[in-house]
């Protein structure tokens, strides 16, 4: 059943976006887990008996150490993906807006371009890179 809140690009393109999402997706995995760490951090602090506490730590220590680990290799991946497109231009807002999680707004202002033009060559660019990166399914 088709979502009516949906629009067609966004259906047509979620298995790129998903694709393209997975380094947003892994900074956010990133913050959660230091936040955890840090709260536990903070209970630590109050306790007058902390080892068990420790143990928490440790192991949130070691998926943060895994989430970072993940998130390099996205980087890498959607950086990859992004490099095999020809213009320039549809490489540069596809890293500002992927990789590094930049707005339109501040894309358009560091490239001197209109907000709506940065939007374009996005625009354009998606069905180019879901052309290279899983060829044609028409």
């Amino acid at each position: 059943m088709i979502n009516m809140n949906e629009s067609y690009g966004e259906k047509r393109f979620s298995r790129l976006k998903q694709f393209l999402y997975q380094v947003r997706d892994g900074r956010s995995n990133v913050r959660m887990l230091e936040q955890r760490i840090s709260y536990r951090e903070d209970l630590v602090e109050c306790m007058e008996e902390p080892a068990a506490e420790q143990g928490a730590i440790e192991t949130l220590q070691e998926k943060l150490e895994q989430a970072e680990t993940a998130l390099a290799q996205a980087i890498v991946t959607v950086s990859d993906a992004i490099c095999q497109l020809k213009d320039i231009n549809q490489q540069t807002v596809l890293s500002k807006f992927y990789i590094d999680g930049k707005t339109w707004e501040c894309i358009a202002l560091e490239m001197d371009k209109p907000v709506r033009w940065a939007q374009k060559v996005h625009g354009r660019a998606l069905p180019l890179l879901e052309q290279l990166l899983y060829g044609s399914e028409d």
